[in-house]
């Protein structure tokens, strides 16, 4: 029958991806909707009491003439049906300043407040919706499947989040290892395996899985601080070699300064010692002329006794 098959069209629509996000916004607001729905027939209920009490000659609306209803239901029923898409309207001509207050507070309630109310609820529900889908969209682009490492926390340890999700923690991996568990029967498994599935059939992940850690930033980690040991080494053996190079340094000047000090007295008493030599030297020639003074004089002296004889 086409009236049963035209049904099927909402599971048709539904399949769609888009319109699958109406029907599950409906769904999730179909208890505030309700509710507002409940609130709407209080306010309904109200305003026709008010209206029974102080306006006797009765009111319509804009799609049906509803003053001469003859009961409370019949009333209720119309404002139910057509209260909803527009305010009262009025038989006379002349607006009496209680059929104006009426008539505002209705439209500022009724047709205002609780169509916001309405449409913000559902409203609500497609922002939800879509940041949860967000939320969703970044954990899948940022975090890491199996460890939940941030991409810039592994960014920062210089490890490429692409080449740390598709090869380190690649999580289809772990799905056919865990299939294997399954489909292999536990006299085939070795110790690890074995391990792996008593956890996994009490469901205990979080003992196995690599929740926060990661090889190769372990790796790096581990040879950031062996690079600081060695470091370290390095800066002792070069303070140590930096000292004795310094004091080698303040005993050669030392040396210097006193090889200096020597050559100084070497200087001036080789200075002394030409001093010497030379007063030696001029004593010597005076005495050579003073005998050779006498020489001569001896000699004049014995010539002339010669000559005398």
């Amino acid at each position: 029958d086409f009236l049963i098959f035209s049904l099927h069209l909402l599971y048709v629509c539904s399949q769609e991806a888009s319109l699958s996000k109406v029907f599950e916004a409906l769904t999730m607001t179909s208890n505030q909707v309700s509710c507002t729905a409940a609130l709407g027939f209080c306010f309904q209920y109200v305003f026709l009491v008010i209206g029974f009490l102080i306006f006797p000659e009765g009111y319509g609306f804009a799609d049906m003439d509803t003053h001469d209803c003859g009961s409370l239901g019949a009333c209720l029923l119309a404002h139910l049906d057509y209260g909803f898409r527009s305010a009262p309207v009025w038989g006379g001509p002349d607006l009496t300043w209680a059929q104006f207050v009426f008539d505002y507070i209705y439209n500022l309630i009724v047709i205002l407040i609780l169509a916001a109310i309405v449409s913000g609820i559902i409203i609500d529900a497609f922002s939800s919706m879509r940041a949860d889908l967000q939320a969703q969209q970044e954990d899948q682009t940022q975090q890491c499947f199996i460890c939940n490492i941030n991409r810039s926390v592994l960014e920062r340890k210089l490890v490429r989040f692409d080449q740390h999700v598709f090869q380190e923690h690649y999580m289809w991996s772990y799905a056919r290892f865990l299939m294997r568990l399954e489909m292999t029967q536990d006299s085939d498994l070795n110790g690890l395996e074995s391990y792996v599935q008593a956890k996994v059939q009490v469901s205990d992940f979080q003992s196995w899985y690599p929740i926060g850690k990661a090889l190769s930033i372990e790796t790096d980690e581990d040879n950031n601080y062996a690079e600081k040991d060695l470091r370290v080494k390095d800066l002792e053996e070069l303070r140590g070699v930096v000292k004795s190079c310094s004091d080698g340094a303040d005993a050669q000047m030392t040396n210097v300064r006193e090889l200096k000090a020597a050559m100084k007295d070497a200087r001036e008493s080789v200075k002394n010692m030409e001093f010497a030599l030379a007063q030696l030297a001029s004593d010597v020639q005076k005495k050579a002329d003073a005998l050779a003074a006498a020489a001569a004089a001896s000699a004049v002296s014995a010539s002339a006794k010669k000559g005398g004889d």
